[in-house]
């Protein structure tokens, strides 16, 4: 039987939990719960709520989001490649920050698996909350160049795709400059490329204007950095308990 969303990610918060109450010893249990509710309530967020369309509003975009929209945008028979160009930069900057970054850093895993997590789940509460208040219109939505169901077709600000590859490349770049500091201009420079690809295909898919991604790329800097400034003056990025 195949899962329902809703049912498939609250399976993924349990695993998750399971998974934190195994290797518990290594971390503050404050910390364990703090990361465990951010999670739970990202997913509840992004796959449990449903969004209402209320109240919005089909406005002319601004000259600024047209210019570049003019210019970036692909053709419309390739607006779906460019759509699914960006969700495997999406889900291959998730697997990168959450599962492989903690595993080449010169750092202990579980720690660093939570603080990425942290990363994404603030990221994806924040993101949501503004697309919700926003309601923006998709540029796919207004000049029907794709058809979008009413729940996406008002969450264009900011883009979220934008906003999570820069939250997650943010975080496994500071992390491994740390790691690897003779490899630092490297790993800022790849970082920066694929963060920057993915927000250009969102142009390019017809699914965000400039000052979308523009914003997106800035939220997710921001909101890593802020998270890693947090961590980095507890040892290892999470306060380790003494085996003692």
């Amino acid at each position: 039987m195949i899962m329902n969303p809703l049912r498939k990610h609250i399976t993924i918060i349990l695993l998750y939990i399971s998974l934190s109450f195994l290797y518990g010893s290594q971390i503050k249990s404050s910390e364990l719960y703090k990361t465990t509710l951010k999670v739970a309530t990202f997913l509840y967020l992004e796959f449990g709520l449903d969004y209402q369309v209320v109240n919005a509003k089909s406005n002319k975009p601004n000259d600024f989001d047209i210019y570049f929209r003019n210019r970036l945008r692909w053709k419309e028979n390739n607006l779906e490649k460019a759509n699914s160009l960006s969700d495997f930069i999406l889900y291959g900057s998730l697997l990168n920050s959450i599962a492989i970054t903690p595993i080449v850093s010169k750092n202990k895993f579980f720690p660093l698996f939570l603080i990425n997590l942290d990363v994404i789940a603030t990221n994806g509460i924040v993101t949501n909350i503004v697309k919700e208040i926003s309601k923006r219109e998709r540029p796919s939505s207004y000049y029907n160049t794709i058809s979008e169901s009413n729940d996406e077709a008002y969450r264009s600000f900011f883009s979220g795709h934008t906003s999570t590859t820069f939250a997650a490349w943010t975080s496994t770049a500071t992390i491994l400059s740390d790691s690897y500091p003779n490899k630092r201009n490297m790993i800022w420079t790849l970082a920066s490329i694929i963060s920057l690809s993915n927000g250009y295909l969102r142009i390019a898919a017809d699914k965000h204007y400039i000052l979308d991604v523009i914003t997106g790329a800035a939220v997710g800097y921001t909101v890593a950095k802020l998270i890693l400034k947090k961590n980095k003056n507890k040892s290892l990025y999470f306060k380790i308990k003494s085996k003692n």
